[in-house]
């Protein structure tokens, strides 16, 4: 349980790019009025207690980062905001944007945490030792007190209200103050220890510490108001925001619960995902929060060098099934439906089976339908879904890969061009890409396949 002083009372319970020189470098449900930007990202409205529904009103800039997201931070505005990736990468969401960095950027160790000037302009990353990098209008400062403990890592950072300062805190709970952030005495007087988060007060003139145990501790003028026994509760703490009069907070659990404490809640909940954990909460300016959930990264092209062309491809289907399990892995199983014809009543000029490889003549499993069309012919998607995937492989050439819930998914292969991008929701029948022949084709035509659960069926049987 949490530490609390004397007399407190108990209350509550596009493309991914690395931030390089020119440019500063990740799916999703909504709660309430948050707002949704695609990607993993599940926001809550303490305005409205509702269940989850699906909605994108802010379409994603980018893709998905290339490694685990370890932070999310919100644009002042409350209409976007960033997902932040081990490796520095950052995927920016509604009105976020990208900034150039001011100096170094982050090389070697891993960065672990992200905070945002006031105008939104510009931005801090931190990685493990306790380095500092700043972006866009996002100045570097001195330090004004503290010290991170020898060998402890450092697992976040913090802008001072105001954004003229910022904190780096460490696991022990150690911490440093730069520019106008100030430390402050403890008001627990008990070493706290796992600190995942350092959370400022509206003054500034403190601030809590959240431990992955659920322990909540207070320092200068913040209150007190429950911790969390996140050994009862089956789940560690992964992050914790505080409500706008600093009279609560939230914590936010690995399996997606979040704990309300305070003035803060109730706000609603959706279900846990397992196959999904949580890695961080920002709070929404307006009202509400975000929960960003790590998601396995899309394989790239370089995970199948190396291999003899029917193997190739066969790999290639692999990534494409391991992709949709993962963004349907927490989905119920739904029933058979009908899909649209994603190039209308074109001939079928090659079947799904086992069937001779056309150009290498060895034996494999034809993992989908091949239709007749001229290049340049419209394809549109089969179903309502969400674009897991568009990129280009050696085997099945340019491909769009969508989801459609209910486990159940579409690939449509060998375009000359697509139409749609990463965490795209799209309807039954809208143009998602255009015939080609790109990858191990013959000639002009779309390989189009149906997944189950990310194995192929008969798309005949569907249509």
């Amino acid at each position: 349980m949490g530490e609390r002083p004397v007399g407190a009372p108990r209350l509550g319970g596009r493309r991914l790019r690395r931030v390089v020189a020119a440019v500063g470098v990740a799916g999703g449900l909504v709660l309430g009025g948050a707002g949704l930007a695609a990607g993993e990202a599940l926001p809550g409205d303490r305005a409205e207690a509702v269940g989850v529904w699906g909605a994108a009103d802010l379409p994603p800039l980018l893709g998905r980062p290339s490694k685990p997201i370890v932070a999310i931070a919100a644009t002042p505005s409350g209409q976007g905001y960033w997902l932040l990736a081990a490796d520095g990468t950052l995927a920016a969401h509604g009105d976020a944007r990208w900034y150039p960095p001011s100096g170094p950027i982050p090389a070697g160790d891993p960065v672990v945490g992200m905070a945002v000037s006031p105008t939104g302009l510009g931005y801090w990353l931190v990685d493990r030792v306790g380095r500092v990098f700043a972006y866009g209008d996002a100045p570097l400062l001195a330090t004004s007190g503290g010290a991170i403990t020898p060998g402890q890592p450092a697992t976040g950072i913090s802008p001072a209200p105001g954004g003229r300062g910022y904190w780096v805190v460490a696991a022990d709970g150690s911490a440093v103050a730069y520019g106008e952030a100030r430390l402050a005495p403890s008001g627990s007087g008990v070493p706290p220890a796992g600190v995942v988060a350092l959370v400022p007060t509206p003054s500034g003139a403190g601030f809590w510490l959240a431990s992955s145990d659920g322990r909540v501790f207070p320092y200068g003028d913040a209150g007190w108001f429950g911790a969390l026994d996140a050994a009862a509760a089956g789940s560690p703490v992964v992050g914790m925001v505080a409500t706008p009069a600093g009279l609560g907070y939230f914590l936010a659990l690995a399996d997606d619960r979040v704990v309300p404490f305070g003035d803060a809640g109730p706000f609603g909940a959706w279900a846990a995902c397992p196959a999904r954990p949580a890695s961080g909460i920002a709070w929404r300016p307006g009202g509400g929060y975000w929960i960003a959930r790590s998601i396995a990264p899309w394989p790239g092209p370089a995970a199948t060098a190396g291999l003899r062309p029917v193997q190739q491809v066969a790999a290639e289907g692999a990534q494409m099934a391991e992709a949709l399990r993962v963004q349907q892995g927490c989905q119920a199983p739904g029933g058979a439906r009908r899909l649209v014809r994603p190039v209308g009543a074109a001939p079928i000029a090659s079947p799904f089976g086992w069937r001779t490889h056309p150009i290498y003549g060895e034996r494999q499993l034809h993992a989908g339908v091949d239709f007749s069309r001229p290049a340049g012919y419209p394809v549109a998607a089969a179903a309502d879904g969400v674009v897991v995937s568009v990129s280009t492989r050696v085997g099945y050439g340019l491909a769009v890969v969508i989801d459609h819930d209910g486990r159940l998914g579409t690939v449509y292969a060998h375009l000359s061009g697509a139409a749609v991008g990463v965490g795209q929701r799209v309807g039954a029948g809208r143009t998602i890409g255009w015939v080609g022949s790109s990858g191990f084709a013959t000639g002009p035509h779309l390989h189009f396949e149906v997944r189950v659960n990310g194995d192929p069926v008969d798309p005949v049987g569907w249509l």
